[in-house]
């Protein structure tokens, strides 16, 4: 059962655009000549259109199946949905000096240590893993942390074997051994030194948020990327609405291609933001077994409201959107279907909570067949 709510409801309300297409009118009341209404049943009905202001003039008779269901009531636990944001922190931009692309991965592809991010002139751009980037060519004699990082790198990847490379800042004979052994098995040019251009060194795996064009020049931005450890999933939630959620609540992530994944609520901010929408804080959501498969944008939040125990409820089928705002339903009352005003609350599996209007249980409302 579903509530939608935007980041700075506050109270209860629905997203028309995920109801049924239904039929908008402002008349507030439509004689009918019923042929037939019975529970349950098909009624085929010639509806007459009558003015308001009383005016003889007629509308074309109009064929319409309907049916009528019973206004019933149920328990009813509600979900509620809040719209949220896949983002990262922080990003970083792969450059290149030169070129052409010659092999590219798709946009959130996790990269991990050791791995290509792109090909440039069919040779690997190569991540690894360090907190000194790679600034200079490294070869023999040369000294320093960067060489630190390649060794630690290269070793952890399996590639001194014989252990004959001391890890240190220093680039020996046995450091180049290595290199070549390294350029060997990712298919680039084996000639024992590293250029600047050729790796990439980040604090961990990282999440590729854009795919360049293969065939297209290398000289500037190639790809961004982020390191997946900066990835957040923000909900901004209405101050009044932020007490329904605690750490470690359960709640399901639907992505934009509908799939879903289980979530956990992690962090209820405390920061309030003020715009055109309201007073909001946000609440950090982590998805239960990783993050691999998500990429920036937008994602729906389901987290377990309340539960509503006899609440009146009649099929979502049954619901007419005014062309003034709000709902009604055509409530069947002595042979005649009438518009009859209602405030809607919560949806589940194609039941609507009526919390006010004039129905009551065993009333009749019109549905199309």
């Amino acid at each position: 059962m579903t509530r939608l709510r935007g980041p700075a409801s506050a109270s209860r309300d629905s997203d028309v655009s995920r109801l049924p297409a239904l039929p908008t009118t402002s008349i507030r009341r439509w004689p009918y000549a019923l042929l037939g209404v019975a529970v349950g049943a098909a009624a085929v009905i010639a509806a007459q259109q009558l003015l308001d202001s009383g005016s003889s003039q007629s509308v074309a008779l109009e064929e319409v199946a309907l049916a009528t269901a019973e206004v019933t009531t149920a328990d009813l636990l509600e979900e509620v949905e809040w719209d949220g944001e896949v983002a990262y922190s922080d990003t970083t931009t792969l450059t290149g000096t030169g070129g052409i692309i010659t092999g590219s991965r798709q946009v959130g592809t996790v990269v991990e240590p050791g791995e290509s991010i792109v090909e440039i002139d069919a040779e690997p751009v190569v991540l690894l893993t360090g907190s000194i980037p790679a600034y200079r060519t490294m070869s023999r004699d040369v000294v320093g942390p960067d060489v630190l990082v390649l060794e630690q790198n290269l070793t952890e990847l399996g590639y001194d074997s014989d252990g004959t490379v001391t890890v240190d800042e220093t680039f020996t004979y046995y450091t180049e051994l290595m290199v070549e052994r390294w350029q060997d098995d990712i298919g680039a040019e084996v000639t024992g030194v590293v250029e600047p251009d050729q790796i990439l060194v980040m604090d961990g795996a990282v999440v590729l948020l854009t795919e360049p064009t293969v065939g297209s020049s290398a000289s500037g931005p190639v790809v961004t990327l982020a390191r997946q450890s900066d990835l957040g999933m923000t909900v901004p939630v209405a101050v009044a609405d932020a007490d329904e959620f605690d750490p470690g609540d359960a709640v399901i992530v639907v992505l934009a291609d509908e799939s879903e994944l289980a979530g956990t609520v992690a962090v209820v901010g405390t920061d309030i933001t003020i715009d055109q929408d309201g007073s909001t804080v946000d609440v950090l959501i982590e998805v239960d077994g990783g993050t691999e498969i998500l990429v920036e944008g937008p994602v729906v939040v389901r987290s377990i409201g309340e539960e509503i125990r006899d609440a009146i409820v009649v099929p979502t089928r049954a619901l007419v959107a005014l062309a003034e705002g709000g709902f009604a339903v055509e409530k069947v009352d002595g042979g005649e279907a009438q518009l009859v005003g209602i405030e809607i609350g919560a949806f589940d599996d194609g039941l609507v909570e009526v919390v006010a209007g004039d129905l009551v249980p065993g009333d009749l409302v019109m549905v199309p067949q």
